[in-house]
């Protein structure tokens, strides 16, 4: 008897050839062990280590904000508001800024750092292109009150395109991506024929484990 395929589900388990090319062998006692995966296993947490915008604006006439959910050591959410000002150009500016926007970051309602009296920020310019003038990534620090450690952010703007095109006036599609995700637990798997298996979590995480990692 051939295994079809580089598994065989018994009983909830998974069961997994052993040896052979690829997975696939003839199934005996000898060749296959079980590989458990518990529904609701752990999955360990991310802090957040990076913050990126993105998107499409238009010389925003008045601010606007931009939630984002980071994680700390521990996996607990903090809640962030990003919010932007446009003002007009100032004597720092880099050469050739025709839009400048202030920002700052807050934590229920707590400033944790802005554009104008935080040590390595700036303000965001823009010139006659579409794309940021300044480059300058500014990090700002978490302090967790739940015994998480204190941890650093870095935050990316440089992806956010500004138009002076009047059919962009007033419209902001501006969002943010952040590299930290909480605990999860194994929501469900997938054994593929190629001898691999899928593992996704409630966090949004997918793990890819390949089936050898189980042979005797």
């Amino acid at each position: 008897m051939r295994n079809p395929l580089p598994y065989f589900a018994v009983g909830g388990l998974l069961l997994l050839n052993a040896c052979g090319s690829g997975g696939k062998s003839a199934l005996n006692r000898s060749n296959v062990r079980p590989c458990s995966f518990a529904i609701g296993n752990r999955y360990s947490v991310a802090e957040t280590k990076n913050i990126a915008f993105s998107g499409i604006t238009g010389k925003a006439a008045t601010n606007f904000s931009v939630p984002v959910n980071i994680y700390d050591d521990l996996g607990f959410r903090h809640p962030l508001i990003f919010l932007f000002t446009p003002n007009a150009v100032d004597a720092h500016a880099p050469s050739g800024a025709l839009v400048r926007w202030d920002w700052e970051v807050t934590e229920n309602g707590a400033l944790l750092a802005n554009s104008t009296a935080f040590s390595g920020a700036s303000p965001i310019y823009w010139g006659a292109g579409s794309f940021p003038l300044d480059t300058t990534k500014p990090t700002f620090r978490i302090s967790p009150t739940n015994g998480a450690p204190v941890f650093a952010v870095d935050v990316d703007f440089r992806a956010i395109r500004l138009y002076s095109d009047p059919s962009f006036i007033g419209l902001t599609q501006v969002a943010a991506v952040q590299d930290g995700f909480p605990v999860g637990t194994l929501a469900t798997l997938h054994a593929t024929d190629d001898g691999h298996i899928l593992l996704l979590f409630s966090n949004g995480q997918l793990v890819t484990i390949d089936s050898n990692f189980c042979k005797l």
